[in-house]
């Protein structure tokens, strides 16, 4: 959360557009969902780093052909800001997706474990929630909701 209202959607934005060169020299598909969003009291550095850490994430579980979908917005009746990512690459095994949130947990050889703990914190810290999915060999889903009164939408 922020004091000050920010443009979540242009932050999110540049964060895809950042990482299309590794999504293009991997070879992936991908699709983009980003609304339009009204300034939101949401730290807009925070989102961006959250988006680049979730999709860098599916770029590295997912091999040439392999699908990484970002759909950002608000909850259609809601005040319910959303991120969803998903991907169909490797999957995590029930073992590694019950310690995947952990802080230095890893299961890559060049991770460090900070990723995913912080994007935890940080959607707890806004009252959000995060979750994921995942089957080995089917890929992983990510979805994060982070509630605001309506007052706080402009």
């Amino acid at each position: 959360r922020s004091s000050r209202k920010t443009a979540v959607d242009n932050a999110i934005r540049e964060a895809w557009q950042l990482l299309q060169g590794k999504i293009k020299k991997k070879k992936l598909n991908s699709y983009c969902n980003i609304c339009d969003m009204p300034l939101l009291p949401l730290d807009d550095h925070v989102a961006r780093a959250i988006v680049f850490n979730l999709v860098t994430n599916a770029i590295e579980a997912c091999e040439p052909g392999d699908n990484i979908i970002l759909k950002t917005g608000l909850i259609e009746g809601e005040s319910i800001f959303h991120i969803y990512v998903a991907d169909t690459g490797s999957g995590m095994s029930p073992k590694i997706l019950k310690r995947c949130k952990e802080i230095f947990f890893t299961s890559r050889a060049n991770g460090s474990g900070i990723g995913l703990a912080l994007c935890t914190r940080a959607t707890e810290e806004a009252e959000g929630k995060l979750n994921i999915e995942s089957v080995v060999g089917k890929g992983t889903n990510i979805s994060i909701e982070i509630p605001l009164n309506q007052s706080e939408i402009i």
